[in-house]
């Protein structure tokens, strides 16, 4: 199935929105800002989100990491470009259960998501467009429990601040 990225942005920004509302009293959505989604507003960290919406947690243990999101380019995605452009925060939503991956600690979890995959083939994720495609890897959520806190939107806003 191709990508279709005005679709998925929507998607993106749905749940972007949705993350802020629950914390509204200290996040700011940030939508015209390319190297992040949202500010934390007390302490200015910045935080990327990546919502997925098509799977919940009951039909997937995997999460879905990006590596590059162009594959003429190679420009790193997901997590591995989050850590080259210095976010805080890298965030993986599951929006039908309203349930967050916390990433903090960026350069062990692209080491780790580096050494899981250095010898897998990645996914390919064709572009509606046709131009280019998106590559990434299924991990397990298991693999990385020890990089995340996993929290119900709205629950543990220290992990913002």
């Amino acid at each position: 199935m191709a990508f279709n990225m005005h679709k998925e942005l929507g998607h993106g920004e749905k749940g972007e929105l949705r993350i802020v509302k629950a914390y509204s009293d200290i996040l700011e959505h940030r939508p015209n800002i390319r190297e992040y989604d949202i500010v934390s507003l007390p302490n200015n960290k910045t935080i990327e989100v990546k919502t997925e919406y098509r799977y919940s947690l009951q039909n997937t243990p995997n999460f879905f990491m990006e590596r590059y999101s162009d594959d003429i380019n190679y420009k790193s995605g997901g997590p591995w470009r989050a850590f080259e452009d210095s976010i805080d925060l890298y965030i993986q939503y599951f929006i039908q259960n309203d349930t967050l991956f916390v990433f903090s600690a960026l350069k062990p979890l692209v080491k780790e998501l580096d050494r899981l995959t250095v010898t897998r083939k990645p996914v390919t994720v064709p572009q509606d467009h046709g131009r280019y495609n998106t590559l990434g890897y299924p991990i397990a959520r298991a693999s990385l429990k020890d990089f995340y806190e996993q929290i119900t939107i709205g629950e543990r806003k220290e992990l913002f601040l």
